[in-house]
């Protein structure tokens, strides 16, 4: 791992855990000051109609963010929905962050045509999963008038909720059990891109890693306090296995396990590996999007081997970046996550007849 990253990494862990040094923890409350006073100048000249979203016309934007930095859920809730929208003409529009492609405006239709390096390891999973029509670029409303000109009707727009400049049909925000409001401070010295209080802009919440019903209704409470719309709970479960090759793979549950994940909350991912029944010998954790390289793989995958390890398992984000041609001393693994609905899904089914009869309407 490089020492940029680990240090990044050490100040995650470090904000997580609340185990800063005074003076480094000083340091980024300052710094979290001028983050929170152009976030709260933003929202308001947007609010008070001095900067004006556009609106684009004969296409329902659909919008999936949250108010933090890193995971929540965006991804897997953007496979759900985009498959829900089944009668629809749709596209997804995403920065492709840390890609080739960001600073420029990319159409991508073919997964087996692109790679993560090129469009970025979030969008490349969602291409794959839905093969729908997928725009990559920073400039979101370059994007969007790319897909009217595909003759789209619906545009669902990957981490969208800070990007004001598009007027949103819809403003589905996702919110992590874990962590509701990003150790409520603005960043860098907590995870808030923008405040809970901006959540009255949402159409429904999904708060994710949810329990079950008693943990919702915890949650829901803390909620309520700045939204008083629909508000739904989920959680992650393990669809299944695949390797490299896409070919699904039956593992059996007690096997020793390897894991490694280059995502923004890790703890869901291995926590659902355990409940699984397998038993984690050792687990690697990488900053958020960061690739493994080829020598870090195979000191992992050698030391796995000699600790009885049957096989290493990672992400679906993280498999993407995998050179399946690179040849390690054990098989790795990509664990399938869906949603599940474990809360209010009726309000869900409600809210989804409502964006269906809206973009219908304006198409």
């Amino acid at each position: 791992m490089k020492l940029k990253a680990k240090f990044f990494l050490y100040i995650q862990n470090g904000i997580e855990q609340d185990r800063l040094p005074f003076f480094l923890k000083g340091l980024l409350y300052f710094l979290s000051f001028f983050w929170a006073v152009s976030s709260q100048i933003k929202n308001f000249l947007y609010d008070r109609k001095v900067f004006k979203s556009k609106k684009i016309e004969k296409i329902c934007v659909i919008s999936v963010g949250n108010i933090v930095v890193g995971g929540s859920g965006k991804t897997p809730f953007t496979i759900l929905l985009t498959k829900k929208l089944l009668n629809q003409n749709r596209v997804i529009i995403s920065r492709g962050y840390q890609s080739k492609s960001e600073q420029k405006s990319l159409v991508a239709t073919d997964f087996t045509k692109t790679s993560a390096e090129e469009i970025g390891d979030e969008p490349f999973l969602l291409l794959k999963q839905l093969k729908v029509p997928l725009i990559v670029g920073k400039d979101r409303l370059a994007s969007l008038e790319i897909a009217k000109s595909l003759k789209a009707k619906v545009a669902i727009l990957d981490d969208g909720m800070q990007y004001r400049r598009v007027y949103k049909d819809f403003e589905i925000v996702i919110l992590n059990a874990l962590d509701l409001f990003g150790k409520n401070n603005f960043l860098p010295r907590g995870f808030l891109r923008e405040g809970p209080k901006n959540l009255k802009r949402a159409s429904l919440i999904v708060i994710n890693n949810v329990r079950n019903e008693e943990h919702f209704t915890e949650l829901k409470k803390e909620v309520d306090r700045f939204f008083k719309g629909p508000i739904i709970g989920t959680k992650p479960k393990i669809a299944c296995f695949y390797d490299l090759d896409d070919k699904e793979i039956a593992l059996e549950a007690g096997s020793k396990i390897f894991a490694f994940c280059a995502i923004a909350h890790p703890e869901p991912f291995f926590d659902l590996l355990k409940e699984a029944g397998f038993n984690i010998e050792k687990n690697l954790i990488l900053l958020d999007h960061e690739k493994i390289d080829c020598d870090e793989m195979k000191k992992l995958s050698n030391e796995a081997k000699s600790q009885g390890a049957k096989c290493i398992i990672c992400t679906q984000k993280d498999v993407v970046k995998l050179d399946k041609n690179k040849t390690v001393s054990l098989p790795i693994y990509a664990c399938a996550i869906d949603l599940k609905i474990v809360a209010n899904e009726s309000i869900f089914n409600e809210f989804l007849a409502q964006m269906e009869r809206s973009c219908f309407a304006k198409n």
